[in-house]
């Protein structure tokens, strides 16, 4: 059982063996105390950080880099509550076959409270694509010094490094499957003969991403439903969440709007303070100013 930790400020780490002690630090189960986030930020030396999904450019590009002799200091993988199940076992399978830890980061809100307030993310980009990026991001950011990350983006997606998120980055970033020319259909193969198969994943499917990806279209839905049942009845399930409960529909509490009134007074940004408590800004802001207007009428 993963044990979870949260950090309003950092991402989530999760890994088995370690149980919080404060919002810096870890405890492993041999009493070995690791920092994290901010304290880790303290790390001088040059890093070679590798950004991992778990599919099958990623483990190529992985597997590549420790061939060529490249030295890894850390693989940062995004998880959610919407992953293949198969995926869990993958990972392990990479970390036994490379000796190397996967840290594993989760967004501070959950995938389904998320699905309640905003609906299903768009098929072009989306919150949950947000989501990822930014736990990604902020979590490399805080580690200091020299660093270098490694995307395993394929030859068949060069127009994916000139993307937003990959011109905010402040750090150097380099893309070996391009560099060698890889196709994704190079990397699958690639991945097979090292014993890779993702218990059957990809003879389903082309991408392994969310199980419930709205990019896959009407056509996952069907494979979801033909080959997975458990998987579609969850599918369904969150479906009822997202019709359910909107964004237009989550009315801001007494509370909120009291803060949102603080916020504004200091000065603050009414528009990052809805989207922190997954609020629609349109809806705050109109509340809020009937809420002047009754001040002055009284």
């Amino acid at each position: 059982m993963q044990e979870r930790m949260d950090l309003l400020v950092e991402p989530i780490l999760l890994n088995s063996s370690r149980r919080v002690t404060d919002s810096h630090s870890v405890m492993t189960d041999e009493g070995q105390k690791l920092f994290i986030g901010r304290k880790d930020s303290k790390m001088t030396s040059p890093i070679n950080i590798v950004s991992y999904s778990g599919g099958k450019d990623s483990t190529a590009m992985l597997h590549m880099l420790l061939e060529q002799g490249v030295k890894i200091d850390k693989i940062i993988c995004f998880e959610c509550e919407w992953d293949f199940p198969q995926m869990n076992n993958h990972l392990k399978l990479v970390e036994k076959n490379t000796g190397l830890q996967i840290i594993r980061v989760r967004y501070y809100r959950h995938f389904n409270e998320q699905l309640a307030v905003y609906g299903w993310p768009k098929s072009a980009g989306g919150w949950c694509t947000a989501c990822k990026h930014i736990t990604c991001v902020k979590y490399i950011r805080f580690l200091k010094g020299d660093k270098t990350e490694y995307i395993g983006f394929s030859a068949d997606e060069v127009h994916r490094t000139q993307t937003k998120w990959m011109k905010e980055r402040k750090w150097p970033v380099k893309f070996p499957l391009i560099e060698a020319g890889m196709s994704e259909t190079d990397s699958l193969a690639y991945c097979k003969n090292l014993g890779y198969d993702w218990d059957g994943l990809y003879d389903v499917f082309d991408r392994v991403s969310c199980f419930c990806c709205p990019k896959g279209g009407k056509a996952k839905r069907e494979k979801i439903r033909l080959n997975y049942p458990v998987l579609w009845k969850r599918w369904l399930e969150l479906d009822e969440i997202a019709e359910r409960n909107t964004m237009r529909e989550h009315q801001p509490t007494e509370r909120q709007l009291r803060n949102a009134q603080a916020v504004m007074d200091r000065g603050g940004s009414l528009k990052a303070y809805a989207k922190e408590m997954m609020l629609s800004y349109w809806q705050l802001s109109r509340k809020l100013s009937e809420i002047r207007r009754r001040r002055v009428v009284g």
